[in-house]
């Protein structure tokens, strides 16, 4: 079958015919229906528009073909010729994604094609100016200024106009792009200095909520086997020495320019959620729904000299003021749940023979306070303060180093005045009690 017609670029001759050869193909022939243009009354293009070049009719799609038309139209079935290239002087106007900007020698400039995806006309007023305004949903990349402007303004300059075929990993650009790959290696980064190293963002003054980088995967059909790989997927292997490695890293600083009475609501370095919503059906569930999954694996072989391999590593380094003990390491919140659905705030499952212990409170320093603290300001509403399921053959409720003296360091036991044949007691006090009360501990 032939391929599309564009103006007079039929689709149906043999591949490898000449279409244009003058300047190099730098001028177009295309109908007047098949381009974005200033708005003016009559709705057709002038002679000096500058132009983009789109579908047929409604003007619903468009690329990055851009231009200065040649000449005027009277209909739009006009074939109008354009230059694609060359210096003209066109209308600019000095602003960018953020507002006033002036424009200088060498800027990039961008062309507004107007016509969102399905709207119904691509010739309403703004169409077609010039600018540093870059938003790839309505801008197409046009030229370079060869002149300036103040910021807000608006001027006739030269213009190198040029029709770009793609926008590069550059950040004038703001453009993204990279080499396809293949099953096993899904995209290979960097094979030339025009493909993506990095990408920076920079916003000035918000006035609401702002994502440096926002993507959405929305699927509105069955999965497929493997699922959804996230929206971001990110791997590092390093084959060799290294310093520091992150698969994905999260900074967030709240920065006063000028010390003073600021308010802030959050401040997360990151925050994950997972959500299911399926009312009155029952869903399957093979595993579990996880907000966050982290996992740790080593090799049989591989020998680890110093250091530690922690889950999850939280380090509360720089509490330099008194918060009134508001601090935590691991906050848990449960709430809102139903009462005929218990849940845990922390569930430890050990399936380990080599597992030490579920829980670890190690203090490397004297000070004042609670290795547990276990505060129900509601009263006491548990049906019990620790609860033991399942079969005890060997194990101890408590089990002391034996060191000489641990007895009466780790925990305040004693031997004086103990009752009948009891060798040991255990000294407790309430807080706000004036004496001792004991536990007392006796040999079997």
């Amino acid at each position: 079958m032939p391929g599309v017609t564009a103006g007079v670029y039929t689709g149906s001759l043999d591949a490898g015919s000449e279409v244009s050869s003058t300047y190099e193909g730098r001028h177009l022939t295309v109908y007047e229906q098949e381009l974005i243009h200033p708005y003016i009354a009559d709705e057709f293009v002038n002679k000096g528009d500058p132009v983009i070049l789109c579908d047929s009719g409604v003007q619903t799609t468009y690329g990055l073909a851009v231009g200065v038309a040649l000449s005027s139209a009277s209909a739009v079935t006009d074939l109008i010729a354009l230059d694609t290239e060359g210096i003209w002087n066109l209308t600019v106007y000095a602003e960018d994604d953020d507002g006033d900007s002036a424009i200088e020698i060498g800027d990039r400039l961008y062309i507004r094609a107007g016509a969102l995806p399905g709207a119904a006309d691509g010739d309403g007023t703004g169409d077609a100016e010039i600018s540093k305004i870059s938003n790839s949903v309505v801008q197409v990349p046009f030229g370079y200024a060869l002149g300036s402007v103040v910021a807000g303004g608006s001027g006739v300059i030269a213009v190198k106009v040029h029709f770009d075929p793609m926008m590069v990993g550059n950040v004038a650009d703001k453009g993204l792009d990279h080499v396809q790959g293949t099953i096993a290696n899904p995209i290979a980064w960097g094979t030339n200095n025009f493909n993506l190293k990095s990408v920076v963002m920079s916003v000035g003054i918000l006035t609401d909520y702002i994502s440096g980088l926002f993507m959405r995967a929305y699927a509105t059909a069955a999965v497929p086997a493997g699922g959804i790989q996230g929206l971001i997927y990110s791997r590092v292997t390093v084959e060799d020495d290294c310093q520091d490695m992150y698969a994905i890293r999260g900074r967030t600083d709240l920065v006063m320019d000028t010390p003073g009475a600021h308010i802030a609501n959050m401040v997360v370095g990151g925050m994950f959620s997972a959500t299911l919503a399926n009312a009155g059906a029952t869903l399957t569930l093979a595993d579990r729904i996880k907000a966050l999954d982290v996992s740790i694996g080593q090799s049989a072989t591989s020998v680890i000299a110093t250091g530690s391999i922690c889950g999850i590593y939280v380090a509360m380094n720089g509490i330099l003021t008194n918060n009134a003990g508001r601090t935590q390491g691991i906050y848990i919140y449960q709430g809102g749940g139903g009462s005929a659905f218990p849940d845990y705030g922390i569930y430890i499952q050990m399936e380990s023979a080599n597992t030490l212990a579920g829980i670890k409170i190690e203090q490397l320093a004297a000070a004042a306070g609670y290795a547990i603290d276990i505060e129900d300001s509601g009263g006491f509403g548990y049906d019990a303060l620790i609860r033991y399921d399942g079969v005890n053959t060997q194990g101890y409720f408590l089990q002391l180093t034996a060191v000489a003296g641990v007895e009466d360091s780790a925990i305040p036991f004693d031997v004086a005045t103990c009752d009948q044949t009891a060798d040991r007691r255990l000294r407790v006090r309430c807080v706000g009690d004036a004496v001792d009360r004991y536990l007392y501990l006796f040999p079997v």
